[in-house]
């Protein structure tokens, strides 16, 4: 089995490494996790509106974590990257009540990585939601946070109190 995640992102071309360069961070927090049956969600499939487009990440986890459960969340129809051990649910990283229901289903959370919108607020608010529901010992991860600065998404880099 390969221990390298930053490997395991380039074939899977994900922006996890390359673009980020998460994955040897990842790799040094997670590698505890690796031969665990533990149940992971992410936020954020990837490839906008297009149906077929990206799960980069999702088969990544996947490979990396062999007896995982992966579970992923997107605003857009992904159901074209569900596989084996692999489950997408449709709705927005806000909806209270649809991320309870995906909670309900997957039952415990050992890993999640917000990797959605971007937006502040929205991870600010999924926050709230779900850090509630990961395990005592889970790992809470959110990704391009420098989008903070970014007026585009909600952010401010003069009033750094916004």
């Amino acid at each position: 089995m390969n221990d390298d995640l930053t490997e395991l992102a380039i074939k899977h071309k994900t922006d996890k490494w390359g673009c980020h360069f998460y994955t040897p961070r990842y790799h040094h927090f997670f590698k505890h996790l690796r031969d665990k049956e533990i149940n992971l969600l992410e936020i954020g499939v990837g490839g906008y509106e297009d149906p077929k487009a990206g799960g980069e990440s999702v088969r990544m986890w996947k490979e990396y974590f062999p007896k995982a459960s992966i579970f992923a969340i997107d605003i857009y129809e992904k159901k074209t990257h569900e596989e084996d051990r692999v489950k997408i649910f449709q709705g927005s990283q806000v909806d209270e009540d649809f991320l309870k229901s995906v909670c309900d289903e997957i039952g415990r959370i050992d890993l999640i990585i917000d990797d959605g919108s971007h937006f502040n607020e929205h991870i600010v608010k999924s926050f709230e939601l779900l850090f509630p529901k990961l395990e005592q010992d889970g790992i809470y991860v959110v990704e391009d946070i420098q989008t903070a600065y970014w007026h585009g998404f909600g952010g401010d880099s003069m009033n750094l109190k916004n």
